[in-house]
């Protein structure tokens, strides 16, 4: 991976468009403390992630995940966990995010897999 590939910083799912597209609009925020939130149409979760020795991927582990509901606000969903796997593409400065089994199967986030790019 080059040297100044900076992984922190506020990355958009492609597709990003939070007044007309707001339903699939992700934002991921990488901060520099290794933490790690991503805050969609109706979630807001929260983790760490590290980076592989070799610099070609990341891995965060999302702990602490809400769940906006209508009227109510959000709510921790108890005992809910997933991991995201994002590959760094230092060529193209996107990550690809590959969402686990567990995040798939709960259905409670309208997020996907996909390219992600530094918000602009």
């Amino acid at each position: 991976m080059e040297a100044d590939f900076r992984v922190t910083g506020v990355w958009v799912n492609e597709g990003y468009d939070s007044e007309w597209n707001w339903a699939g609009s992700y934002r991921t925020t990488f901060g520099a403390d290794k933490t790690v939130v991503q805050s969609g149409w109706r979630n807001e979760d929260h983790g760490i992630y590290e980076i592989s020795e070799d610099g070609t991927f990341l891995t965060a582990y999302y702990t602490e995940n809400y769940i906006n509901n209508p009227g109510i606000g959000l709510e921790l969903l108890e005992g809910y966990t997933y991991t995201v796997r994002y590959q760094i593409d230092p060529e193209q400065d996107t990550l690809y995010a590959a969402y686990s089994q567990e995040f798939q199967d709960a259905r409670y986030s309208n997020a996907d897999d996909g390219i992600l790019t530094r918000e602009p």
